[in-house]
């Protein structure tokens, strides 16, 4: 009866996320918010990603830090990888480079 309950949150800590056809990318930014280490926004349309995707990214990340700096609970800094591609997901493969995701 001493053990705490599991957490309810995942723990994406280390994990690579691709977000195809992100545009606001909620989901990617939920997965830098639970620790991924990289988070790559796809989207077709590039005035997509440079209107709504990344301002939406830096809001909450910034809106995410300044959290973490009030509370001073976090014990380490977030050093994620953020990218953004555009276009036919066809192409993605030659932009994402070697690797996989999670």
């Amino acid at each position: 009866t001493g053990s705490s309950p599991p957490s309810s949150r995942p723990c994406l800590r280390g994990k690579r996320v691709l977000e195809l056809g992100c545009g606001q990318g909620l989901p990617g930014i939920l997965c830098l918010l639970l620790g991924a280490s990289e988070v790559v926004f796809q989207d077709y349309n590039r005035e997509v990603l440079t209107c709504v995707t990344r301002p939406c990214v830096q809001r909450n990340l910034l809106q995410q830090q300044q959290e973490e700096q009030q509370q001073k609970q976090e014990e380490e800094e977030r050093e994620a990888a953020v990218r953004y591609i555009s276009g036919d997901w066809a192409g993605c493969k030659a932009l994402l480079g070697e690797g996989s995701f999670d």
